[in-house]
């Protein structure tokens, strides 16, 4: 309930949602207007509600950068030390030509 109300002041524009629309039929192999209708008869749900299923995580993304874009690389800088991470390799041969062919 928390996402849906969060979500539902957001507006997108029409080419997103009418992109993860055609995404949706790709993933689903629905190759037309009469295969998508059949598909939502078959589970019960009119097109808007896919619209509003398909556009959820996109508006939460949103959501997400407008609210802690800032704050999330501020944080990264500040604990840089903290994540960073090294990994070296150690190869031991007794010809001193083959780590250098390597």
């Amino acid at each position: 309930m928390l996402i849906e109300e969060i979500t539902k002041q957001l507006t997108l524009p029409e080419e997103f949602t009418q992109q993860a629309l055609t995404n949706h039929c790709q993933q689903n192999q629905l190759r037309n207007e009469e295969a998508l209708n059949h598909w939502l008869s078959k589970r019960c749900i009119s097109k808007d509600e896919l619209l509003e299923q398909l556009s959820l995580p996109i508006k939460l993304s949103k959501f997400a950068l407008d609210s802690f874009g800032a704050k999330a690389e501020a944080r990264l800088l500040q604990r840089k030390e903290e994540l960073d991470q090294a990994i070296y390799s150690l190869l031991r041969v007794k010809d001193s030509g083959i780590p250098l062919e390597l």
